[in-house]
């Protein structure tokens, strides 16, 4: 009876004096300049991003890219790739990714390493781990692939299963209701002139429950799904220009449920942005960068907080390059056009706008193997210091 006793003012004491939980989906709505600075200010030339794509499984490699997006915030891109033949039908792969931004609803740091097998001709199987410091957090993946004998085209797709001894490792008492079973996939294919290039993963998600109020005094059952799709159409005429359409694609859904149900939530959070670009020789030394993205988000929770958020942002941009001899000049001016819409009971708000920034970049080419682009740019319509940018390349 004294052990109940104590196991219940444990549970009220925990009720009342734990923190509330603090809902922060929500807090970049308003930013203006969020798809401005990170989707088009920061992201690699496509040149860059076409030769990353073509040697991704053939050398080995180091792709960076680091931008303030706020005063106490930088975006961070990180890609380490080691592809390492042991022998004629055995390779070793490495492949780390981060990405954190403000747009992205979790960070993102996987490190998978492994074995790849080959069959027969261009045919291999593979197996990898993401190794993780919480033992819980163990991904895994198996997986098949199909090259031509240049590994600068290849069809790869993989059966992910993440957090696979949850279960049994979890210090929370968490019991799986749902694994984390998906699909992860890299693809390029096509010829000289035209050739597609995806990368993905699709997962149902998890869905936990706690149900041991010693070990989980707070949450009671845990629900996420998070997927990424990359779709990117390449176009090149002639030496002198290169075309890409690109469709990108995120998803976040998260439902939490706790002691305190007042804290109760879901969340659903789509973001869909589309991509022209166009890059064109003027001479020997100059070029020019056209692109148009238009990005719509939709968000909407229920719960804690129930609301719906639509947003959509235009953006144009325009960049000039001139070389020298190992460098590069670079400018560029790009704009967005946005407007988004909450229908908060009691907090709806709507704003529509305009919003413009410039970019001066110099890069450095290391023979043929890198690349370092330093660059800072300025929203005009603001005061002070705009912010700086960080890119790198290097295929060895």
């Amino acid at each position: 009876m004294k052990i109940k006793s104590c196991l219940l003012c444990n549970f009220f004491a925990i009720f009342l004096l734990s923190p509330s939980f603090a809902f922060n989906f929500d807090s970049e709505y308003k930013n203006e300049k969020l798809y401005l600075h990170e989707i088009v200010n920061y992201s690699l030339n496509p040149h860059w991003d076409n030769e990353w794509e073509k040697n991704y499984f053939k050398q080995n490699g180091i792709k960076l890219s680091f931008g303030s997006i706020a005063s106490d915030k930088l975006l961070c891109i990180g890609d380490i790739v080691i592809n390492q033949e042991l022998d004629k039908n055995l390779t070793f792969r490495y492949f780390f990714k981060w990405r954190a931004s403000k747009y992205r609803n979790t960070e993102e740091k996987n490190s998978y390493f492994g074995l790849e097998k080959a069959l027969y001709n261009n045919i291999s199987v593979f197996f990898m781990l993401n190794p993780a410091y919480n033992k819980d957090e163990l991904d895994g993946l198996l997986g098949i692939s199909i090259m031509d004998y240049s590994f600068e085209q290849y069809i790869r797709v993989s059966l992910c299963y993440d957090d696979f001894i949850y279960d049994k490792k979890n210090s929370m008492g968490g019991k799986t209701e749902k694994a984390p079973i998906g699909v992860k996939w890299d693809i390029r294919i096509g010829s000289d002139t035209l050739w597609l290039f995806s990368e993905g993963k699709y997962s149902s998600g998890f869905k936990r429950k706690y149900p041991i109020i010693e070990l989980s005094p707070i949450v009671t059952s845990h629900e996420q799904q998070i997927n990424d799709v990359i779709l990117k159409l390449y176009l090149k005429i002639n030496s002198n220009s290169l075309s890409e359409i690109n469709y990108y694609h995120y998803h976040f859904y998260e439902v939490k449920k706790h002691y305190k149900n007042l804290d109760n939530y879901s969340y659903l959070n789509e973001i869909n942005n589309i991509s022209l670009k166009y890059m064109l020789s003027l001479t020997y030394d100059d070029r020019i960068r056209t692109e148009i993205n238009y990005l719509f988000q939709n968000s909407k929770a229920f719960g804690c907080r129930d609301y719906k958020y639509h947003r959509h942002d235009f953006m144009p941009a325009i960049f000039y390059e001139h070389d020298f001899e190992n460098t590069s000049f670079e400018i560029g001016y790009m704009s967005s056009t946005f407007n988004w819409d909450n229908n908060e009971l009691n907090n709806a708000y709507t704003n529509s706008g305009y919003i413009d920034k410039i970019k001066m970049g110099w890069t450095y080419f290391f023979g043929n193997k890198a690349k370092l682009q330093l660059s800072v740019s300025h929203v005009l319509s603001v005061s002070g210091f705009g912010g700086g940018n960080l890119q790198y390349i290097l295929i060895f």
